[in-house]
């Protein structure tokens, strides 16, 4: 089994229900456990413990419960399109409750929210505000995990906001410097994709191709293949850019054996990269 929890809950300081918190702590412990296996039941889990939350105006458990939901969708690369609702879900919520005071929920929170706005609702919320709290949780958070995930997310919003300056510039004082996570298969994963990426940027076609080798050997190893036609179109949008045509066809016909023809993500990258 993976370790995804993210040291994502502290109940024993937020609940006078000790006992009750204790277990929810550790099936939400064991929920993020089941993304890399089963991501549609996680999902699901993850929801219903959100909706019990509300239910009984557990802020401290719906906050934490919501960050997985989110972070089941941008792991596995799959329901985006089922986390629209959520993301006004989680809006009403905020509308009445302040972020949680302990940084263990609150961090990971906020690395999730920023994610789910930036995927699905990038033009209706205060996308500036939230990347501010994104990296002001980043120079706060000690967990590796966490901060792996606020870089991504930081870089990704920059990549697409045209910010390639500001990019280049986080990249360099943060996840060149982070820690892979080899014990966590499917972060280790994302940040290999983003290695890739940030390589091909800025003309590196052999530090690209050295990150997706390095990754696509550490999935095959641990039988975790999510992340695997995400992580190669990196390789074919290296070749792209150094005009190596021949071999971008090839690792093109390798991304569409690989992706998963369910998840939006996979064959939105595949198409856009044949066209």
């Amino acid at each position: 089994m993976s370790n995804l929890s993210l040291n994502i809950y502290n109940p024993t300081r937020q609940s006078k229900h000790a006992n009750n918190s204790l277990a929810i702590s550790s099936r939400l412990h064991k929920i993020y456990d089941l993304i890399p296996y089963n991501s549609d039941h996680a999902f699901n889990e993850f929801s219903s413990i959100y909706n019990q939350a509300i239910h009984e105006k557990c802020n401290i458990t719906a906050f934490s419960a919501w960050t997985g939901l989110a972070n089941t969708c941008f792991y596995s690369l799959n329901r985006y399109d089922k986390l629209y609702k959520w993301v006004q879900k989680i809006d009403k919520l905020l509308k009445t409750a302040q972020l949680p005071d302990s940084e263990k929920v609150r961090n990971p929170f906020i690395a999730a929210y920023f994610n789910a706005i930036l995927f699905c609702h990038p033009n209706k919320h205060n996308l500036s505000k939230w990347h501010t709290y994104a990296r002001h949780a980043l120079d706060q958070c000690d967990i590796p995990e966490v901060r792996s995930l606020l870089v991504n997310h930081l870089l990704l919003a920059n990549i697409w906001q045209g910010e390639m300056h500001s990019a280049r510039l986080l990249y360099s004082e943060f996840l060149g410097d982070t820690s892979l996570q080899e014990n966590n298969p499917l972060t280790y994963m994302m940040q290999k994709t983003m290695h890739g990426q940030i390589s091909w940027l800025n003309c590196d076609k052999k530090e690209c191709l050295k990150h997706v080798k390095e990754g696509l050997n550490y999935s095959k190893n641990n039988h975790i293949n999510t992340w695997d036609a995400q992580l190669t179109s990196q390789a074919a949008y290296s070749c792209i850019a150094d005009k190596d045509f021949k071999k971008a066809g090839q690792y093109l016909k390798q991304v569409e054996v690989m992706k998963n023809p369910h998840h939006l993500l996979d064959n939105a990258q595949y198409h856009f990269l044949k066209g």
